[in-house]
């Protein structure tokens, strides 16, 4: 009886902090204050969902040697040319970023040795979540990988978003 109790009051205080806009289909459970990303979001109803395909970056300078730090850019601006394109992407389908509910991150370490880039990411990252997106923070996961599909690539990036009910297709 206690632990169905307590079962029942932590449901509420997770609740409490959501994310629901009146009529709405997408509820996002914040993670503590200063987070960059939700706990979890939630799809109910009518929606759709839009699976976007794995995007990685165009070249920062296509005048450097190909595959070069120099010719991608660092994490960042990778990140930045990355999310760039999904937004392109989403905006084709009459959705912004602030539809996105998940993000799945690969990121590559700069150098052998060296660990991913995360502050870099991080900067490009809330250049389009966040104030951007009026805090409507996506979950997401970042796992570091051995290489992607080109020399010198340090990050690619799909999604996953929503269209609310009711919202029509382009």
């Amino acid at each position: 009886m206690i632990q169905r109790v307590l079962l029942s009051l932590a449901s509420l205080s997770m609740l409490a902090g959501c994310q629901t806009a009146p009529g709405a289909d997408v509820t996002r459970y914040p993670n503590p204050a200063g987070a960059v990303t939700s706990k979890a979001v939630e799809i109910a109803g009518a929606s759709s969902l839009i699976f976007v395909s794995g995007n990685t970056p165009v070249p920062a300078d296509s005048k450097a040697a190909e595959f070069s730090p120099a010719y991608w850019g660092d994490t960042e601006a990778q990140t930045a040319s990355v999310l760039k394109k999904i937004s392109a992407a989403l905006d084709e389908a009459g959705l912004t970023m602030a539809d996105v509910v998940k993000l799945q991150v690969f990121l590559v370490a700069p150098a052998p040795g060296q660990l991913a880039d995360l502050a870099g990411f991080g900067r490009g990252y809330t250049r389009y979540f966040g104030a951007a997106t009026g805090g409507k923070l996506p979950a997401r996961t970042v796992v570091t990988v051995a290489s992607l599909g080109r020399p010198g690539m340090l990050v690619e990036i799909e999604v996953n978003a929503v269209r609310p009910a009711g919202q029509p297709r382009r």
